[in-house]
């Protein structure tokens, strides 16, 4: 007769090592109440006899508990940058709809959630972010946005399942989660010539373009070297910094006849130099629901669906016991929706409105 092999068990880890099983659960599921030299000890020896967590095992012991016998739960954090505050204490709305998706797959799944600014919240030194995390029993860290890649993050890296949003330039090989430019800048231009227009222009700040790696762009430049001819691509204005002034030239020399931008407030410095929006310019918004203003065209980045899948990508890591970086990580890119509103109007077959203004 042929011999069965039967996986290892917890109980054959800890015969091996000398331990209780209770002890080599909790080093499994990375307790902080468990010494980090048993913990890589019990690692190496599941390692050895090929040991492998049964997810839903571990699903069911996350979501048991009583009140005598509390059990250790995966908890999870969102980090954020605490740099996008600028010292006020509440949250940009674009954040805020990132954690109404977080939240919502928590309650799903049972997770408590905690939020950090990060480093106020967590310290600065060394060894201080993790005192705190394992306080809380947190193994899952979600990263939102950093605003760039000068913020050090000092955790344990390998102590955490992770997932990031967007492109935080951590330099790390995390699984993430983010919209796809691409796809949003190819559903605008698709959006201007169904609505009648014959050119576009980009303005944003060279560093989200390059956050976005290039995807907007990316999409333009397909339709220019690809596309129908229906909708002439303008030189885009990517300046390192942002100015009222350098806006307005590029658009003088540019005249395209919808501007792209994150930015709702080239707006106003459009009417103000005189320009009649939307009669004359219109404008449509990358991620229309960042900001909340009514009566703006441009393309939903579906946020909070955007948060709901970084959570959906970190519970299966924690249900196999992975932490740290991963050598190949995942990538999820939600697609993005078109939002109508008064900012990018029909073009009809009246003539535009002349500039009145300089």
């Amino acid at each position: 007769m042929e011999e069965i092999h039967k996986s290892a068990t917890q109980a054959d880890i800890a015969k091996f090592v000398g331990l209780s099983v209770s002890t080599v659960c909790l080093a499994l599921q990375h307790n902080p109440r468990i010494p980090a030299a048993t913990q890589q000890k019990v690692r190496m020896a599941a390692k050895k006899l090929k040991y492998r967590p049964d997810p839903m095992l571990a699903a069911l012991v996350a979501r048991r508990g009583d009140n005598k016998h509390p059990q250790s739960k995966a908890n999870l954090a969102a980090l954020i940058d605490a740099r996008w505050l600028g010292g006020e204490e509440k949250l940009p709305f674009w954040i805020l709809e990132y954690l109404a998706g977080i939240k919502r797959v928590c309650a799903q799944f049972g997770y408590d959630l905690s939020l950090f600014k990060y480093p106020n919240d967590l310290g600065d030194k060394a060894g201080s972010a993790d005192r705190i995390l394992h306080a809380q029993g947190i193994r899952g860290l979600i990263f939102l946005p950093f605003r760039n890649d000068l913020l050090e993050v000092k955790i344990s890296w390998d102590q955490y399942a992770m997932v990031v949003i967007g492109n935080p330039a951590i330099g790390k090989n995390l699984h993430r989660v983010d919209t796809d430019g691409f796809d949003s800048m190819n559903l605008i231009c698709t959006k201007l010539k169904e609505y009648g227009y014959k050119s576009v222009g980009l303005a944003n700040t060279l560093d989200q373009v390059m956050r976005n790696r290039y995807e907007w762009v990316g999409a333009l430049g397909k339709e220019k070297i690809l596309g129908d001819g229906q909708l002439k691509i303008t030189h885009p204005y990517l300046p390192e910094t942002w100015t009222k002034s350098g806006f307005l030239q590029w658009f003088q020399k540019e005249r395209p006849e919808c501007v792209v931008t994150l930015w709702s407030g080239v707006i106003d410095w459009l009417k103000e130099a005189g320009y009649d929006v939307p009669g004359e310019v219109a404008v449509a918004l990358l991620s229309r629901d960042t900001i909340n203003i009514p009566d703006l065209a441009g393309t939903s980045s579906n946020l909070q669906l955007i948060g709901e899948y970084a959570v959906e990508l970190l519970h299966p890591q924690l249900l196999r016991g992975e932490y740290g970086f991963q050598k190949m990580p995942k990538e999820v890119l939600a697609y993005a929706t078109w939002v109508d509103g008064a900012s990018v109007p029909r073009r009809d077959s009246q003539s535009k409105k002349s500039h009145k203004g300089k």
